[in-house]
């Protein structure tokens, strides 16, 4: 998740895919929540390396769906990838 949270199209994608943009969390609660998922399981950074969510960047992300998750992570993943480290584009 550090990969994606490096840049601003990356963190914009982790906020609107289904599993987060549909979550019954409140936008603090699910800024706290993907936070704790950054640092506790991304060994590639570490805590003071993230930029970390707020709940207002979630609010403005999470509402707006994504059309393809698919193609919007091809995308993120490419940017991503000319920039530094990156997820593999089919993973």
């Amino acid at each position: 998740m550090g990969h994606f949270m490096r840049s601003a199209a990356g963190r914009d994608y982790v906020l609107r895919v289904p599993g987060v943009a549909n979550s019954a969390l409140s936008d603090e609660r699910l800024a706290e929540v993907l936070n704790w998922v950054a640092e506790h399981f991304d060994s590639d950074y570490s805590a003071g390396e993230l930029r970390r969510f707020t709940a207002t960047e979630v609010s403005r992300s999470r509402h707006r769906p994504l059309v393809s998750v698919l193609a919007a992570r091809r995308e993120v993943v490419r940017g991503l990838a000319a920039t530094g480290p990156a997820p593999p584009v089919d993973y």
